[in-house]
């Protein structure tokens, strides 16, 4: 992900709105009980988080090795815990040669009207230059644990409930090719997402497009550091971000913390966050973006340290609990 001029996304954000062929349609989640609450607060399992998150803490270049094992990893989790697995795999010659991508989509109710897209990317960065020596970059932030919340996430789900569901549903899609090879631009970053958003944007025989179903494209990146802050950036789902703020609130207030200081979610009107990431080729062809990425970005973003020892077991399990009960909530499950 980069950042860009305020002005520009500004002026990038508006134009998008106004030209935005998606509207967010009146879902209306249920709010959980205290109860229930309290029950998936405290059955939140940070040890099988950890487990899940240990087979993708390894360097996920794409055409290296360890890319081909996370991706085969990822796509037996998903066929094992019986959602519909699709590829969309395809080659594209980049700034270091021609390489092939993998974007890898879960989808829990295939037959669903509309879907709640969660998304993340699962290569990590070319890491050169001699302060990194023959290092292994990790990319735990970035984003192994995001992509390991998303498991956690399908997980906690009862498939046989979702599929009594044909209004909406949820959808995966883990990306590959975020990560510029050499050097950010419009041409070296982004590859996966930017292949979907087009092909999803072509019309099927009754004249309509995937993209036209999607209710809203929640893309976590950069998670696991201590003390993350996350702001409203889009107008369309601002609805959701404060349904993310009020869970948070309400799980606080179990554990007796009620201080607004060291809040995930902060309050205010969404204004444009100014960051280029996967969201930006859906954004562009008017699919509502939930980002959920801290700002500012974390202390190791880009860093050797980005290892592991860098996450914070609290913080994680309190994204995870905010996440699941939010789920739970939206989907009605």
């Amino acid at each position: 992900m980069f950042c860009m001029n305020n002005i520009i996304i500004v002026l990038f954000v508006v134009l998008n709105q106004l030209s935005s062929t998606n509207q967010v349609s009146v879902i209306k989640p249920r709010t959980l009980s205290s109860t229930r609450l309290k029950r998936i607060a405290e059955s939140t399992d940070y040890d099988e988080f950890e487990t899940l998150l240990a087979p993708i803490m390894k360097s996920r270049v794409p055409g290296t090795n360890g890319h081909h094992a996370v991706k085969q990893y990822l796509i037996k989790f998903f066929t094992d815990l019986g959602w519909q697995v699709t590829l969309d795999e395809f080659d594209k010659n980049t700034v270091i040669g021609p390489k092939r991508f993998t974007n890898i989509i879960a989808t829990a109710n295939p037959d669903a009207k509309k879907f709640m897209l969660l998304t993340a990317h699962y290569d990590s960065k070319i890491m050169t230059g001699k302060q990194n020596g023959n290092k292994e970059f990790l990319a735990a932030t970035d984003s192994a644990v995001p992509c390991a919340m998303i498991m956690s996430i399908a997980k906690g789900l009862d498939l046989n409930q979702l599929k009594k569901n044909n209004n909406y549903s949820i959808q995966v899609a883990l990306f590959d090719g975020e990560e510029a090879f050499v050097t950010w631009t419009e041409d070296d970053s982004i590859y996966g997402s930017r292949h979907l958003a087009q092909l999803w944007s072509q019309p099927d025989a009754n004249y309509n497009t995937h993209l036209s179903k999607i209710e809203f494209l929640m893309l976590l990146d950069l998670l696991g550091e201590k003390n993350p802050r996350f702001y409203s950036g889009f107008p369309e789902t601002h609805g959701y971000f404060e349904r993310l703020r009020h869970i948070e609130g309400r799980v606080r207030k179990l554990r007796g913390s009620v201080s607004e200081n060291n809040r995930f979610f902060t309050g205010g009107t969404p204004q444009p966050l100014g960051i280029e990431d996967d969201h930006v080729p859906f954004l562009r062809k008017g699919v509502p973006i939930l980002h959920v990425i801290p700002v500012p970005f974390p202390e190791c973003w880009h860093k050797l340290c980005d290892d592991g020892k860098n996450l914070d077991q609290e913080t994680i399990h309190d994204l995870l609990t905010i996440f699941h009960i939010f789920f739970k909530e939206v989907l009605r499950a």
